[in-house]
């Protein structure tokens, strides 16, 4: 009688929480995709009128206002871009400057899925979009270039280079076994 019991709880306990799981999926991170220069700007205008002091990554396009954080895997986390390979290169001393950042973050609310959820709106971006970065107090402005998928262990995308330039890439929302969503740019 007791595992009987017992069952039904641990039952109910999985339907609730795949309920919740299922509320979770839905609600898949919403930001607004500015098409137009005129909204681009207007965004810069509202989210990042002057240059921060703390190393940023603007992406007006895709309402992307994150921190650049050199930390380990953690720092994805918390909603902010990981500056992968420091010693590879950065806006000042050129090189590749590899910047990663989660595309979906299943997290265990709903405004914690959407702040983890930075890079979500990647596969968004054309040629010739702007990105800017904020960086040791002056503000960088890179051109995409180049967007193309790669496997999950292509770790060239992140090697040394003589150009300088920005390397940005993501998951693909199958996750990060299936493969990233990558983005250069040139200053």
């Amino acid at each position: 009688m007791v595992s009987n019991r017992l069952r039904a709880i641990v039952a109910i306990i999985f339907l609730v929480g795949g309920i919740y799981v299922a509320y979770l999926s839905l609600l898949a991170p919403q930001h607004e995709i500015h098409s137009s220069s005129a909204s681009q700007a207007q965004y810069v205008r509202e989210h990042a009128p002057k240059v921060s002091s703390e190393d940023t990554l603007i992406i007006p396009k895709i309402s992307v206002n994150a921190l650049i954080n050199p930390g380990g895997i953690a720092t994805l986390d918390n909603g902010a871009i990981w500056h992968r390979q420091p010693q590879n290169g950065n806006p000042v001393d050129g090189g590749n400057f590899v910047l990663a950042g989660h595309r979906y973050q299943f997290a265990i609310t709903p405004d914690h899925t959407i702040k983890s959820s930075v890079l979500y709106d990647l596969d968004k971006m054309k040629l010739g979009d702007k990105i800017l970065v904020d960086w040791h107090k002056k503000r960088y402005t890179y051109k995409v270039t180049k967007i193309y998928s790669v496997k999950p262990n292509a770790v060239e995308i992140e090697q040394r280079s003589n150009e300088p330039k920005m390397t940005l890439y993501t998951c693909t929302l199958a996750g990060s076994t299936d493969g990233r969503i990558v983005i250069e740019a040139k200053l």
